[in-house]
């Protein structure tokens, strides 16, 4: 029995660990394989062999906390910013990144493919409208742009900001002023405004 209780232990760890830092959903499944798992066996053993029930159950904790791993690993490899097996996330707390994009399409475009997976750890309550406000907004600095002049024109930069209470993105290009939420209602800007969205030039 005691070849149980280390896999049991580690198996309760792991669910603390992944409960505390928001995998409710993975928690809820670990519980419901692992004690139909248990019943199941237990059931089976008692009927047909109850003389190997003390020598099953220890494989049944190996086995129950591979199924863990597994599904761990599954998570991880789905958004890999969460560490495998803890799944702790590995974008630190109140982080801040800058970029240098070229101001061309091709440029804006593999930008925005590198930092959404960073948006999408802030866990923003509406991430996807943040995204495509960021997606207009570079394109646009980059059609209003006048051909660069020399090698320092040919980028600009994006600096993000995460807080707690607040998502910061600031773009600084050279060029004239220009206002990107101009084509938008009074009840749009007003909705922009909220969401703390800040554009330097």
């Amino acid at each position: 029995m005691s070849l149980a209780f280390l896999p049991n232990a580690i198996s309760e760890t792991l669910t603390v660990i992944y409960f505390v830092q928001g995998h409710q959903k993975l928690c809820r499944w670990i519980e419901v394989v692992t004690n139909v798992g248990t019943i199941i066996v237990i059931v089976i053993l008692s009927l047909y062999t109850p003389k190997l029930l003390w020598y099953i159950l220890p494989i049944t904790a190996w086995l129950l906390l591979l199924m863990m791993m597994v599904l761990a690993f599954v998570v991880h490899r789905k958004n890999p910013i969460y560490s495998w097996p803890t799944l702790e996330n590995t974008v630190p707390s109140n982080p801040a990144i800058t970029f240098s994009v070229p101001y061309t399409t091709n440029g804006v475009e593999e930008f925005l493919t590198q930092v959404r997976p960073f948006i999408e750890a802030c866990e923003l309550p509406d991430g996807m409208a943040v995204d495509m406000a960021l997606e207009e907004l570079l394109y646009e600095v980059v059609e209003t742009h006048d051909e660069p002049t020399s090698d320092k024109d040919k980028s600009f930069d994006v600096r993000i900001i995460d807080k707690e209470k607040e998502f910061t993105v600031v773009v600084k290009s050279k060029g004239p002023l220009r206002n990107p939420i101009y084509k938008y209602s009074d009840e749009e800007l007003m909705n922009i405004d909220k969401n703390h969205m800040n554009h330097e030039s």
